[in-house]
């Protein structure tokens, strides 16, 4: 799985990971049982986590919405509520989205 965090906020780390666990389960929920997602869950099981600012973090939601489930905050601690935190993507081969591969790992 891919993960795209919204560096514009300047979240800390706990903040960060517990976004990430909220897209990491939204995205197992939702995710089609393909082969490639069964062989990711019964091997794999690798996570990236990418950053990007907002407005490359909102693009790539809009253009990938059908492979991806975008993270709102309810704004209990570090950010406003409803800002957007993270961006999860379902299972894809290894440097597969070129959209991806340009961004930074975290």
């Amino acid at each position: 799985m891919y993960f795209v965090i919204n560096d514009t906020l300047k979240m800390g780390k706990g903040k960060i990971g517990a976004q990430v666990g909220h897209a990491a389960i939204e995205v197992f929920k939702h995710h089609p049982k393909t082969d490639l997602f069964k062989k990711w869950d019964t091997i794999w099981n690798a996570k990236v986590v990418l950053k990007a600012d907002q407005e490359t973090l909102l693009s790539l939601a809009d253009k990938y919405s059908h492979i991806s489930k975008l993270i709102r905050d309810h704004g209990r601690t570090q950010v406003e509520a409803g800002s957007f935190t993270v961006l999860g993507f379902n299972v894809m081969e290894k440097d597969s989205n070129p959209d991806l591969v340009k961004l930074k790992l975290l």
